[in-house]
C-alpha cells in the first residue's frame, strides 16, 4: 500500500516539475520566470519543517504513525487546493504553490525517514535501501506510463487540465490507500508487541 501510494506521489510530482513552464503558460504567466522560485520556496520550507521536528519524536512506531499522517495531509491539501482552483476560488499561484507544498509533505517522507521508521518499529535487521529502489522503480515506471497515456490518449487536454484531474483522482486514492496503510501497521504493530513480550 505505501509502495502504491508513492507511486501515485511521484506520477503527480514528476508531472508537475517536468511540465511547470507548459502549466504556467497555458495559465498565462509563462513569462514570469520568478514563479518558479517562488512557488518553490513555500514548499521546500514547509518540508525542512515538518522533516525537522519528526526527530523529536523518539518513538519509532508513533514517529513512523505521524509520517502517515504527514502523507495523508499532503494528499488532503492537494485535493482541496485543486478542488478550489478548479471551482475559481483560488488563484493559479496558489494553486501551484500549495499543491507543491501537499505532495512534498507526502513525497519527502518516502526518501527521508518512513522506511528507516519503518524497520525500527519492527526491529528487523535491514536497511531502507531494498525497499527505497523498489518504490522509486515502479513509482518512475508510473511516470512514464501516464506521460504514454497523455500523449496518445489525451494529447488535446490541456497540460493544466490533466494536472488538475491528475491531482484530484491520485491524491484521493493515494489518501485512502495511506489511511488503509495506517491502521494495518498500527494493528501489525500491536500483534507484535504482544508476541514479544510473551
Amino acid at each position: 500500500m505505501l509502495i502504491i501510494s508513492y507511486i501515485m506521489l511521484s506520477i503527480i510530482r514528476d508531472y508537475r516539475s517536468n511540465f511547470a513552464a507548459n502549466i504556467w503558460k497555458e495559465l498565462g504567466q509563462g513569462e514570469q520566470v520568478s514563479l518558479f522560485t517562488q512557488t518553490e520556496i513555500p514548499a521546500s520550507m514547509v518540508t525542512l519543517f515538518l522533516m525537522s521536528l519528526l526527530v523529536l519524536i523518539k518513538s519509532n512506531i508513533k514517529a513512523f504513525m505521524v509520517n502517515h499522517l504527514l502523507i495523508i495531509g499532503g494528499f488532503i491539501l492537494s485535493v482541496a487546493i485543486t478542488f478550489s482552483y478548479t471551482n475559481g476560488y483560488t488563484s493559479a499561484f496558489w494553486w501551484m504553490t500549495l499543491t507543491g507544498v501537499g505532495l512534498y509533505m507526502g513525497y519527502v517522507p518516502f526518501n527521508a525517514m518512513l522506511f528507516d521508521r519503518m524497520i525500527a518499529s519492527f526491529k528487523y535487521i535491514s536497511n531502507a535501501g531494498f525497499i527505497i529502489y523498489l518504490a522509486d522503480s515502479f513509482a518512475y515506471l508510473g511516470s512514464d506510463a501516464v506521460l504514454i497515456f497523455k500523449n496518445f490518449w489525451k494529447g488535446d487536454m490541456k497540460w493544466s487540465v490533466f494536472f488538475a484531474d491528475l491531482v484530484l483522482v491520485l491524491s484521493t486514492i493515494g489518501a485512502i490507500v495511506v489511511t488503509v496503510a495506517a491502521f494495518y501497521f498500527k494493528q501489525k504493530h500491536k500483534s507484535f508487541m504482544q508476541q514479544s513480550t510473551k
